[in-house]
């Protein structure tokens, strides 16, 4: 069903804009989007809209289920955005989530929904790439780009074997990696690696029950990471962040965060339901964590299970 809605709409829009773009010898693609996942989909989209045809899209992950962190490192149950903020569809409701969603369940389904679950966005998205029948490749890593005379040159390797592909464009959608490299402070990198990770590694949650978990940071990911830990038995999570103190933004509304974790005065409670039960306690830390050349006097936040509750 959601394809016909699909179909139809893509139909009435009419198709693609033929190629406007002269071919130039030498040139292999006219756009390459580094980036398979939400953002990396959206642009090879809007691509095809403008009459740009001559693009490809990579991503180093083996497959789609790989691919992006919806299904490998994000944590949280539901997305932090409203569920009627526009997405990927840019202004096509056909191809809409709140459209995919309702023609598998049902409008009163979408209507239920407080926020949407993360493991529904990323089938949609899996569905949104088949349905436009974007051009991916999987298994495809960039390693260097380098400058030609109005172009690029594209150092890939795939299935071992290094290739050379040129562009005159390309678009980095590859996510958190784009902005460098996960940090973990030097007193903590030294750790054996069974002992520490970082948000952005695939963590065994199941080998941590029982255990007490530190988690340096109080971002979005530390309380998922915390929760998660939770979930999977860990005794008690601790949090360390070197702000005196934490506020959230009105429109995250810290809406993962467990409601009856006492929060105050670093994020307020939201709203009620079946969720795990916790404590936050602000303090000082005994220790001080060397971050970055600088010495920081972080706060401390600790996070204990009650029995008998779970997260939602």
């Amino acid at each position: 069903m959601p394809d016909h809605i699909a179909r139809q709409t893509l139909r009435l829009l009419g198709p693609p804009p033929p190629n406007w773009v002269p071919i130039r010898a030498g040139i292999d693609h006219d756009v390459v989007i580094v980036g398979a996942g939400h953002s990396g989909s959206t642009f090879a989209f809007a691509l095809q809209r403008a009459g740009i045809a001559r693009f490809s899209v990579i991503d180093a992950a083996s497959d789609e289920t790989a691919a992006s962190l919806w299904l490998t490192t994000a944590r949280m149950h539901q997305l932090r955005t409203p569920k009627s903020l526009p997405g990927p569809e840019l202004g096509v409701q056909g191809l809409s989530f709140q459209a995919w969603y309702e023609a598998l369940y049902g409008p009163e389904a979408y209507a239920a929904l407080e926020r949407i679950p993360r493991p529904a966005w990323a089938a949609y998205l899996s569905w949104y790439r088949r349905v436009l029948d974007l051009p991916i490749r999987y298994g495809v890593k960039l390693l260097t780009i380098e400058p030609g005379d109005g172009y690029f040159r594209l150092h890939l390797q795939s299935e071992g074997a290094a290739r050379l592909e040129t562009a005159r464009k390309i678009i980095l959608a590859n996510g958190v990696a784009g902005s460098g490299y996960p940090f973990v402070p030097e007193v903590l990198a030294a750790l054996p690696p069974a002992r520490v990770a970082h948000t952005a590694d695939r963590i065994d949650f199941g080998s941590l029950q029982g255990r007490r978990i530190a988690v340096v940071g109080a971002a979005a990911s530390a309380f998922d990471a915390a929760a998660t830990a939770l979930e999977a038995g860990a005794s008690e999570v601790h949090l360390f962040a070197r702000r005196p103190e934490i506020a959230a933004r009105p429109v995250i509304a810290c809406a993962d965060i467990p409601a009856s974790m006492t929060t105050t005065p670093f994020c307020r409670t939201v709203s009620a339901g079946p969720r795990r039960s916790a404590s936050v306690t602000p303090g000082r830390c005994r220790r001080r964590i060397r971050s970055r050349g600088r010495c920081a006097d972080p706060i401390s936040t600790s996070i204990s299970p009650r029995p008998g509750s779970t997260r939602g």
